[in-house]
């Protein structure tokens, strides 16, 4: 899929629609990502959707981050990345 540009400050949220058997795109840190990393790669890594069923995610914008760790997580494994300027995370159904 295309990469598309997370437009807007601090706290717009944005709900991304990923497709199943997504496996492509690069994603720098951790519960924080760096706002140039794959929404829907991220929305897998953090448990917010499944490879195999795909589906939609709402992620909020976030201020930069002077770190962002790598891990392993949900059969994504992310980056590190030193200080970036803007971030995104992702807020679970229940806690909107």
């Amino acid at each position: 899929t295309a990469v598309t540009t997370l437009a807007g400050d601090a706290g717009v949220k944005h709900t991304v629609v990923c497709p199943a058997n997504c496996t492509s795109g690069s994603v720098w840190g951790t519960d924080m990502y760096s706002d140039d990393s794959s929404a829907c790669r991220a929305a897998i890594h953090a448990g917010v959707i499944t490879q195999a069923a795909g589906g939609s995610a709402t992620l909020t914008i976030q201020p930069g981050a002077d770190e962002y760790p790598a891990s392993e997580r949900n059969g994504v494994s992310t980056s590190r990345w030193g200080s970036w300027g803007r971030s995104f995370n992702f807020i679970a159904a229940d806690n909107e």
